[in-house]
């Protein structure tokens, strides 16, 4: 990175070097004060710890996310008497979220208020009664991770989600919980 940086290519080369990263930078303080005496910019760095966190979250968390592609079988089977038969789906279709569980925990105060929100496509409801429970950015590790929305079933019938937000406090920003009303 300190190579490109000195080459002088711009920070918007890389950045998009840096968001497209498969490999992690594993940035330590003593890496992160070299880059800034190299003249690698705070925005880069910021995206190089960013990307780390986002890859870690990739490898680390189940993916709760579900493929809306759909795919018609065009070949329809026939039984011995010439009947059709109807296809067997590829691969079951995965079991939707329960409600997100609420913990309680020892507050965590973040300096810096979080990125704006990220735009995410919600997809069909597993089920008419489900509730889609936005994504959110999470503080983990020292940087901000996106954690994708989902479909929950309620706890009970007429439930509502009420999202989590980063709440100002102090000289800070704090996380409150969702929780179900």
């Amino acid at each position: 990175m300190v190579r490109l940086a000195q080459s002088g290519v711009g920070d918007e080369v890389l950045l998009a070097y840096v968001r497209n990263s498969q490999v992690r930078f594993s940035l330590t303080a003593d890496n992160v004060v070299a880059l800034k005496n190299a003249g690698v910019s705070s925005q880069v760095v910021s995206a190089m710890l960013n990307r780390d966190g986002a890859l870690v979250a990739a490898t680390s968390a189940p993916n709760n996310t579900y493929d809306q592609k759909l795919y018609a079988n065009t070949s329809a089977a026939q039984s011995p008497a010439g009947q059709q038969i109807a296809p067997v789906p590829a691969a079951p279709t995965p079991a939707p979220a329960t409600a997100p569980a609420v913990t309680s925990q020892a507050p965590v105060v973040v300096e810096s208020a979080p990125p704006a929100p990220q735009v995410e496509v919600v997809p069909v409801s597993p089920a008419p009664d489900y509730v889609w429970t936005p994504g959110y950015w999470s503080w983990r590790g020292g940087v901000w991770i996106w954690v994708g929305g989902r479909w929950c079933a309620p706890p009970h019938p007429g439930a509502l989600w009420i999202g989590g937000h980063w709440g100002h406090h102090g000289r800070g920003y704090v996380w409150i919980g969702g929780r179900w009303h």
